[in-house]
Formats: structure tokens, C-alpha cells, sequence
């Protein structure tokens, strides 16, 4: 089914006081995971700075955009959260993981902040994206990027539930 469904089977059988959900086109910077536990444990959701391959910039809290430390984006990609968030998290955003590949980072960022978790820029939390999806065409993914866009808006309209 894709992404979501891996993280939501990941998290299900983690142990660890943290929880970092991410994909196989990724590789984390050193270091990445110092501050944005910091940020966790003040109930906060991390934003991380995101590269690309070349080493442009892709987000630093919104597209293209290059946010503070601190800064308030729109949502978190590849979320991190203490096992204490994810235990809150985890009824609102679990059964729209299932069903996602698209837009699962989305539903972290609008879950915590229902809860009162805010999502915040945190510059150290660095990694390269590489933006691969073996096996998959532009239409397919177009198609699956509209079909969870639509699963999404569905999912919130709902109050982070299915019709």
C-alpha cells in the first residue's frame, strides 16, 4: 500500500523512547536526531531541513523555503515524535497511515496540532531526499498522489476519521 502502512506497522512493533518515520530514499545527516529530540521532548513535532540530491534545498519547513530555527511551516516531513506523542497521536493518525502512501507527514502536522503539539523548525534535523520511488511512472504517482490528496481532505473533513 506504500509509506504509510510501513510506518504505521513500524511504529506498531517499536520499543524505542523515540520513534523516527521516514523512507528508503532518505539518509540522514550526523547529528540529525540531537536537537529534534530535544524538540520532542517539549511536545513539539520537528520540521526538518530536507536537501536534495544535488544538495540544494528542498524544505526548511515549506517548499522551497528556507524557515528559522523555531519557525512555525505548514508540516513536518518525516516525522519523529517520543513514544509518550506517538501513544496520543496514534488513534487520530494510525488509520489514515494504513490506507496512504501521500500526505501522511500532513496528517502528523494536523493531528499535533489538534492535540496542542505544535510543529516547529528544527535546522539540525537534516537529511538528503533522493525522491526515488522504484518501479513507479509520473502517472502512477501523480494518480496515487491525487487519489490519497482526496483521502486526506476526506480523513479531516471527517475529524481525522473515515465516512
Amino acid at each position: 500500500k506504500g509509506c504509510g502502512e510501513a510506518w504505521a506497522i513500524g511504529a506498531d512493533m517499536a520499543t524505542g523512547e523515540y520513534i523516527q518515520f521516514s523512507a528508503d530514499d532518505i539518509v540522514m545527516h550526523p547529528g540529525w536526531w540531537h536537537k529534534a529530540v530535544r524538540y520532542c521532548d517539549q511536545g513539539f513535532l520537528p520540521a526538518a531541513r530536507v536537501l536534495n540530491t544535488d544538495g540544494s534545498l528542498q524544505s526548511c519547513g515549506n517548499n522551497n523555503l528556507e524557515m528559522k530555527e523555531g519557525a512555525v511551516p505548514e508540516f513536518t516531513r518525516s516525522p519523529i515524535v517520543s513514544r509518550e506523542q506517538w501513544e496520543k497521536l496514534r488513534p487520530l493518525v494510525h488509520p489514515f497511515l494504513l490506507k496512504a502512501h501521500y500526505f501522511t507527514d500532513n496528517v502528523f502536522t494536523d493531528a499535533g496540532r489538534t492535540l496542542g503539539m505544535e510543529t516547529v523548525v528544527c535546522r539540525s534535523y537534516e537529511y538528503t531526499h533522493h525522491m526515488t520511488q522504484v518501479g513507479a511512472s509520473d502517472n502512477q504517482r501523480n494518480t496515487r498522489m491525487q487519489q490519497d490528496f482526496d483521502l486526506y481532505r476526506e480523513y479531516l473533513s471527517n475529524g481525522f476519521a473515515f465516512a
